[in-house]
Order: structure tokens, then sequence, then C-alpha cells
């Protein structure tokens, strides 16, 4: 089976991972979030193009994104942000495995 489902995200055209790093530091930087500019940039990049600035994000600031991301954010827009810079395995595996320990929690307060 082969689906025709596609993705609605396509690579952004004349995408510069310098630029978008730059941006995404400069929103991040001291008091408060530049919360339009998280948006803007991790939204309108491909997966492809996120993973890329990602790395660039954490060889120029020697930082994670995702952590810098979870210190500067909170509730569902964390989750949010940090789903779209996390590779989609690696975020498929945290899902199961969040979804287990609930069913395990479940299970174990039905025979107690």
């Amino acid at each position: 089976y082969q689906s025709s489902a596609r993705g609605t995200i396509k690579d952004k055209a004349n995408f510069k991972v310098e630029e978008d790093v730059a941006a995404l530091r400069k929103a991040m930087e001291g008091l408060g979030t530049t919360e339009k500019t998280l948006i803007e940039v991790l939204t309108q990049r491909s997966n492809a193009q996120r993973q890329l600035i990602a790395k660039a994000y954490e060889k120029g600031t020697g930082r994670k994104l995702v952590a810098d991301l979870e210190g500067d954010t909170h509730g569902d827009f964390e989750d949010l942000l940090v789903a779209l810079v996390t590779p989609p395995a690696v975020y498929d595996c945290h899902e199961v495995i969040k979804a287990i320990k609930v069913r395990l929690y479940l299970i174990c307060l039905r025979f107690f």
C-alpha cells in the first residue's frame, strides 16, 4: 500500500540556514521571547530544513535548539516547537514511550 498523502510544508526557496539561526538566537535572547519569529521560522521550513537549522544552531551557539526552546517557552507552544525540531523517528519513539507509560499506569490502577 502506498499512501497518496503528502506533506504540506515544502522546502523554503532561497533557504539560508545562517539567517534562520540568527533570527532564532535574536528571538530568544534576553528577557522575553519573540514568539512570532519562532513561529515564522519553524513552521515555514520543511523538516529537513529544520534539522539543518538545529544542527547549525548547536554548532554556532554550543547549545541545543531544543534546550533553548524548552527554556524560553512553555506549555503546548513549547511542545509544538520541540516537536517541530525533533527528528521524526525520535519524536515518534518519545510519543510511543509516553503512551506505553500511560497504559501501564492505567493497568496498574485496575489491579490495585
